[in-house]
């Protein structure tokens, strides 16, 4: 555990005194470039969903949300009482 502590102490120290070159390589090993198809949820039977799905399928309800085909959450309730 030491020795890990140790590591990351000179690692902030160079990070500290890096130029932006050296921070965007180390960016870009740390943060995932996210591509249109990775795998970001599942459906309920384990579907897999791509990034580009979902924003598909988001945009599709948005445009639904605006045209008022939805119901309130009291009208849902009253539906199954």
């Amino acid at each position: 555990m030491k020795v890990l502590n140790n590591l990351r102490e000179k690692i902030k120290a160079q990070i500290d005194v890096a130029d932006e070159e050296v921070l965007k390589q180390i960016n870009s090993i740390l943060v995932p470039k996210r591509n249109k198809n990775d795998v970001v949820a599942y459906t309920i039977k384990g579907k897999p969903v791509t990034r580009k799905e979902l924003e598909s399928e988001l945009l599709l309800a948005e445009k639904e949300i605006r045209a008022g085909n939805f119901i309130t959450m009291e009208e849902l309730e009253n539906k199954f009482k």
